[in-house]
């Protein structure tokens, strides 16, 4: 007994060797599998797949070294194997292995009994090590449960196969004593020797990796690097390195002593061992190379070599030297620049991305009024018009998140004054060297002015028209080629030519020379859809020049552009020539006579003044038609009365202020105009005197009249039935309601048909809708006519049925249109091959007559009509039925 379990423990030692030593054989195998798929990961399907057959191998050697207990039972260490391969490769490993070394073991022993049973078990192991592979456990611990349980599973099968299936309990009970400890003492060293050998094939293959990716990256730099080995021998060195230097490349240079190469400072750099960067050195052909040092340690500080990097800068530094110069001519530059940001009209800004001003210049006092400095770092919505605020918010957040790159719109800002500004504000985003978002930088151009001519021009046509008259700025039109083709007084005031002379002719000779070809860009880019302000000089006749902020517009007809409106303000002298405009008597008439409406002065007795639109207004062939006459000599007679009384009432109170009154006035060829008139008591040349604004609303009338007929016309269009033309559903409650009341308080009595085109789906459905929608049509005809030439009333009811409204008739009467009816629209013989009356289209009629009075409702009227018309169809159809 003793001498068998000694040399039963000799045998499984040696297993525990032979295990070990195949270990070795199958980390090389694995070794060359990882490298040939340049990968480190054992997680890889095709290295698990291997090394599930390469495990599975060795657990078949096991098996052929096995140490036979009897015939059918061998005893050996086949389950190490998979336990390896669940631990270290994972589930697809453990399972494959397992089923290789099952088909061994029945192979080894023939199928029996006992080779079933231990190739059950060790699949049975394959499939725990398999499910536990997958846990997120330590290895180590991994490796400790599925020994144990690997083991317990062993015995139960040595149990089964020398105790259950033959009589060999003895010598179970002398494997129990070794084989547990054999069996957890080669399981743990199999996995440590195992865990080192993949542990090295790794580290191994992954430092591989890494220098044929350093190699790989070196090579594809643009600079030339060298890498020494701590003994100062080239390792690697990339082509870039050769092309720099002039070195040919036949010249093999790994391998050599780095400080053969001759390096500037070589030993001075490498004894010192820091790193330096970006170290310019001056070659003897004249570039300048720009390296650098950087030594290679280990993370216990040891030195694994060296990294030289070179860089040709020499056009970087003579890009340096014709731009800047040198660093006084670089500080020259950075102060005009900082001169131009300080003194440009526009708010030049920058904020952070939280919105918080961080640079502005000083044009934001001008503008607002507020300190510059005081207020940076406050958020730019502080500044916005409440109003506007959401809205800046909404863009400022898409702009950031969403990274827009830039963002352009018109708002209003609130002065430290409290006076609100337009401003157009242009924004985009600002980013750092790493490209990550630092905030937003921008301008703001104070647009008020612009804006305000802007609104008023969109007001409205006639508050265009007087704008345009009653300006003390310049305006003008231009046609798509630059002509004039209307001009204000203003403008020649300001150009010293008269109207004649601009008109027809071309802007461009107006502007002084150094301001033509902006000007030109400035029009052209209106006719391409733009609102600009800019400004430009002119030349007026007498030789001066003018400096203009001038606004123009695209002119858009019919979504089509056919010219430029365009408003200039005098910036040279504007608040002088503002004020001698309000002084000059000369000017202000000239203002009036501008005016699109008819303005004049009346003392107590006649006409002191009027202006020239007075002319076209009431016909006369001139103003002195009209001066010394009264107002009452043009109006109506019978709107002379109310003028006279309000007039003599003025004088009398001295007060008097009419805003609008609609009074008629008789032009000199006879036709009556109608006018808005707005009159106030003045002082004219000392007097009192009444000054009055006469607005021709003619045309409105006209069209307030015509609006109002084509008001009832669609209201009468909106009483007929679209299909047909004659009244719809609408029109027919309304004519019901009042024939019933009529019926009602006459004591007449009203009858009601309601008629059904019998089949009519079916028609639909064999004809199609069109046909359908002509058959509705030639019916409705039908109906129409003969209901018209007894004065009564027919409707479409809705779908396929028409009612026909009766006044006065007995049942008789009655009964007579309704067969008229039914046997005209047989007679049209539309066909209908599905209806089961005959081969044409018929109708049926449900009659009722009622003579109203209260304790009756026209539903009955209608609910009795609808029950004879059911009866009608009830019975047959293409018949009337009275109820």
């Amino acid at each position: 007994m003793k001498a068998g379990t000694n040399h039963l423990m000799k045998d499984l030692a040696l297993h525990i060797s032979l295990l070990i030593s195949y270990l070795f054989i199958i980390g090389q195998l694995v070794r060359f599998f990882l490298r040939k798929n340049a990968s480190s990961n054992f997680s890889n399907s095709k290295i698990q797949i291997i090394a599930g057959l390469l495990l599975g191998f060795l657990g078949i050697i096991l098996i052929y070294f096995g140490i036979d207990l009897n015939e059918q039972v061998i005893i050996d260490f086949r389950y190490i194997p998979i336990i390896i391969a669940g631990t270290f490769f994972g589930f697809p490993a453990a399972i494959l292995s397992s089923i290789l070394i099952a088909i061994m073991r029945l192979f080894v022993g023939g199928i029996n009994e006992f080779s079933l049973s231990s190739s059950f078990f060790i699949l049975l192991i394959g499939i725990v090590t398999g499910f536990f592979s997958r846990l997120s456990f330590r290895k180590e611990s991994k490796m400790l449960l599925l020994t144990l349980m690997s083991t317990i599973l062993i015995y139960v099968t040595y149990y089964v196969n020398l105790t259950i299936l033959s009589d060999s309990g003895k010598q179970f009970a002398e494997i129990s004593q070794i084989y547990w400890a054999f069996s957890l003492f080669g399981s743990v060293f199999a996995f440590y020797v195992a865990k080192y050998i993949f542990w090295s094939i790794k580290v191994f293959v992954e430092l591989e990796n890494t220098k044929i990716r350093l190699s790989t990256f070196i090579s594809h730099l643009n600079s030339g690097v060298i890498v020494e080995t701590p003994d100062r021998r080239i390792e690697i060195v990339n082509e870039k390195f050769y092309d720099l230097f002039h070195i040919p490349k036949k010249e093999n240079l790994v391998g050599l002593h780095a400080e053969k190469l001759l390096i500037d400072r070589y030993y001075e750099l490498v004894n010192t061992k820091e790193t330096v960067l970006n170290e310019e050195v001056l070659l003897g052909d004249g570039r300048v190379i720009e390296r650098d040092f950087i030594p290679i340690t280990s993370p216990n500080q040891r030195s694994l070599g060296h990294l030289w990097n070179f860089r040709d800068i020499t056009d970087r530094k003579d890009d340096e030297k014709r731009t800047f110069g040198s660093k006084e001519n670089y500080k020259r530059l950075l102060e005009q620049y900082q001169s131009v940001i300080e003194n440009v009209k526009e708010v030049i800004f920058q904020t952070d991305v939280m919105g918080n001003w961080t640079f502005l210049n000083k044009s934001w006092t001008e503008i607002t009024g507020y300190c510059a400095e005081e207020s940076l770092g406050q958020s730019f919505l502080k500044f916005v018009h409440s109003d506007e605020q959401n809205r800046l918010n909404e863009w400022f957040d898409s702009l950031i998140h969403e990274r827009n790159d830039e963002y352009k719109c018109e708002v209003r800002y609130v002065t430290e004054s409290g006076t609100t500004k337009w401003i157009e504000m242009f924004a985009r985003l600002t980013f750092d060297t790493q490209g990550e978002i630092i905030g937003t930088s921008g301008t703001l151009f104070d647009i008020t002015n612009r804006k305000q001519m802007e609104i008023k021009i969109l007001e409205n046509e006639q508050l265009y028209k007087s704008l345009f008259q009653h300006n003390q700025s310049p305006s003008y039109l231009l046609d798509t080629r630059g002509v004039f083709t209307q001009v204000n007084d203003a403008t020649e005031l300001v150009t010293g030519y008269t109207r004649a002379k601009l008109v027809g002719t071309s802007f461009a000779p107006l502007i002084s020379k150094n301001f033509v070809e902006d000007t030109i860009s400035y029009f052209k880019r209106t006719l391409n859809g733009e609102s600009l302000t800019f400004e430009t000089e002119i030349k007026t006749r007498d030789g001066n020049k003018v400096r203009l902020n001038i606004n123009i517009s695209p002119i858009i007809i019919n979504e089509k552009i056919i010219g430029v409106i365009g408003m200039a303000y005098d910036i040279t002298k504007e608040k002088v020539a503002e004020r001698k405009l309000i002084e000059s008597e000369h000017r202000y008439r000239s203002l009036i006579d501008l005016s699109p409406e008819v303005i004049f002065v009346h003392s107590r007795h006649q006409i002191e003044f009027i202006n020239h639109k007075v002319v076209e207004f009431i016909g006369a062939k001139s103003i002195d038609d009209l001066i010394g006459k009264t107002v009452f000599d043009f109006l109506h007679p019978d709107d002379r009365r109310t003028a006279v009384f309000n007039m003599a009432l003025g004088f009398k109170n001295e007060s008097l202020l009419i805003k609008n009154s609609e009074l008629r006035l008789i032009r000199f060829d006879g036709k009556v105009v109608i006018a808005n008139v707005g009159a106030t008591l003045i002082e004219y040349n000392g007097k009192p005197a009444i000054m009055g604004v006469i607005h021709d609303i003619t045309e409105k009338k006209e069209i307030e009249r015509q609006l109002v007929e084509a008001n009832e016309m669609l209201h009468e269009i909106s009483k007929l039935d679209g299909l047909t033309g004659i009244p719809n559903r609408r029109s027919y409650d309304e004519k019901l309601q009042q024939e019933w009341e009529l019926a009602l308080s006459n004591n007449q009595s009203i009858s009601l048909l309601m008629i059904d085109i019998d089949y009519f789906k079916l028609y639909n459905d064999a004809y199609g809708h069109q046909q359908g929608d002509n058959c509705l049509q030639e019916v409705a005809k039908s109906l129409q006519q003969e209901i018209e030439q007894s004065g009564q009333f027919v409707a479409r009811y809705g779908g396929e049925e028409f009612s026909v409204i009766l006044r006065d008739r007995d049942e008789k009467s009655t009964f007579q249109v309704a067969e008229t009816l039914r046997s005209n629209i047989e007679a049209l013989n539309i066909p209908h091959v599905h209806s089961s009356i005959g081969p044409f289209l018929t109708i049926s009629i449900g009659m009722a007559s009622f003579r109203p009075t209260s304790d009756v409702s026209i539903h009955d009227l209608m609910k009795y009509a609808d029950l004879a018309l059911y009866e009608t169809k009830r019975n047959g159809r293409n018949t009337i039925h009275t109820n």
